[in-house]
């Protein structure tokens, strides 16, 4: 038997959202314009304060989470571009040495 479930606005924004970032994620990319409609969506329908209290848990975990997931990419970055900063290093300092090597 199926039952027919109203769903509210806030809802479908909030399942939007989740299943964009969850598109995203799967592809190992977050961009700020794939998320935007969803955003857009989901302040639109934050903003007609008819969020219940399951809506409001959803969306504070989902901003937990999104938040999380911020800090992660920027030490990411952070740590990738060190990792790259050092192999330069490394890299100039093989070239002086093979340079001063090198008969003249």
């Amino acid at each position: 038997m199926t039952e027919t479930v109203a769903v509210t606005a806030p809802q479908l924004a909030l399942l939007d959202l989740t299943t964009t970032l969850a598109a995203a994620l799967t592809s190992d990319e977050v961009s700020q314009a794939a998320l935007a409609p969803a955003l857009q969506r989901l302040a639109d329908a934050r903003g007609s304060n008819v969020l219940d209290e399951q809506s409001r848990n959803h969306l504070r975990n989902t901003e937990i989470y999104l938040s999380r997931l911020l800090e992660e990419v920027a030490h990411g970055r952070a740590q990738s571009t060190a990792e790259i900063r050092n192999e330069i290093k490394v890299l100039a300092r093989t070239i002086a040495a093979i340079a001063e090597e090198a008969p003249r």
